[in-house]
């Protein structure tokens, strides 16, 4: 049944200003027929908002949904039996929907069970957002976060580790570039894969049509992501100025998962986290902040992720992201762009969602406050609609 949503404050994603008094169109392909001032088809099922404010389905491009948030989380998925990772990711996924988080994109999993989600997800078995999903990011032997990648221990190796992961059903690859938090001794900035074996990895990933997505804290692991041909490149730390020159003349996004490392910062030592993870995280913050904003002011694009399921990271906050976007000296209506329609155009599938047009799937959310004056907002939800089905409701939206 078509459905319309009337009297909407609408922030449709693209960067516009809102615009009040709105009517969207739901159409039977769950796709927005209208965006306007005109009046609902006769025949619809009319849903009044009250003038509330609608913003696009958020998107998370950095999460880990078999990690559990705790103080040890790797620790924790090394011993978790495969089963009970599964069930606990579908959970952690519905209440990523329910909290407006229609897509999400997973950068690394011990096995392959993240597709078999996505796949119960899309056939309507699982309630859950969108998932884009990478099995097992590549990683060095012996490397960072070895329980959710593939060890390669050679560039002849990683064409074909990526083919694995493709032939599992990977919807994009990841590879571990640096060092990270983990292993007391882990560093930051240390190189674990380099140029060359990123470029095998991008080369053979587009070759499929697929993209590469780089973890890189360095400097010189984000220039090796650029120079091999990345997409993308998460945490993107030690920036310099040519690394920002790369990212910036080859239109690589960053994803600064900054809600990763502040958790730990002003939560770990009450949380449990390991005293090592603690001080190498506030050793390095003001300068991952400082460096957030350097990327902003240089013109880079930038993704939202959160990095959920690390050190205190709870799957369902993104309103922290976009609230420490909004510290590195984005406005509120970039932050909410790059939660929206910068998230889309990163993975690649903005023709389908990220912003609010005739045409889009409509992957939309209903706020109860305006986040363009508080970022709490996003935490106040009022319903959530994913390809114009309301989450929640078992048949039409109510």
């Amino acid at each position: 049944m078509t459905t319309a949503l009337c009297d909407v404050t609408l922030i449709d994603g693209t960067g516009a200003d809102p615009r009040r008094g709105m009517t969207l169109v739901m159409d039977d392909h769950r796709r927005l027929a209208m965006v306007g001032t005109g009046r609902p088809p006769a025949g619809a099922r009319v849903i009044d908002v009250e003038g509330r404010v609608v913003i696009p389905g958020l998107f998370n491009c950095h999460v880990h949904l078999q990690l559990d948030g705790g103080p040890s989380p790797l620790v924790d998925l090394a011993t978790e039996p495969p089963g009970m990772s599964l069930l606990r990711a579908a959970r952690r996924a519905g209440e990523m929907l329910r909290a407006g988080v229609t897509t999400v994109r997973d950068c690394g999993a011990k096995d392959w069970h993240i597709i078999h989600l996505r796949d119960a997800v899309e056939e309507g078995m699982v309630e859950g957002p969108r998932i884009l999903a990478c099995g097992r990011a590549l990683c060095a032997a012996g490397g960072h976060a070895e329980v959710v990648g593939e060890p390669v221990r050679g560039v002849d190796e990683v064409a074909g580790a990526v083919r694995r992961q493709l032939d599992a059903g990977a919807d994009f690859i990841k590879a571990m570039a640096t060092g990270g938090f983990g292993r007391d001794g882990e560093r930051l900035d240390h190189s674990e894969l380099g140029v060359e074996h990123l470029r095998v990895a991008a080369q053979t990933a587009h070759a499929l049509g697929r993209r590469l997505t780089v973890h890189a804290y360095g400097a010189g692991g984000i220039r090796d992501a650029a120079r091999a041909g990345a997409d993308s490149v998460e945490h993107a730390a030690f920036v310099d100025d040519e690394a920002l020159d790369l990212l910036r003349s080859r239109g690589v996004f960053t994803v600064p998962t900054l809600t990763n490392t502040f958790r730990v910062v002003t939560e770990g030592l009450t949380g449990g986290v390991a005293a090592h993870v603690v001080a190498s995280a506030t050793a390095a913050w003001p300068t991952m902040l400082a460096n957030a904003a350097r990327t902003l002011r240089a013109g880079v694009k930038m993704a939202v992720g959160t990095d959920a399921g690390s050190w205190l990271n709870p799957h369902a906050d993104i309103a922290t992201e976009l609230r420490l976007r909004v510290q590195i000296g984005a406005t509120p209506l970039e932050a909410l762009t790059m939660a929206t329609r910068g998230s889309a155009e990163c993975l690649g599938i903005a023709n389908d969602v990220g912003t609010l047009e005739p045409g889009k799937l409509a992957d939309l959310v209903v706020l109860d406050a305006d986040p363009l004056v508080d970022m709490g907002a996003l935490e106040r939800i009022h319903a959530v609609f994913k390809g114009g089905r309301r989450v929640g409701s078992a048949t039409e939206p109510q």
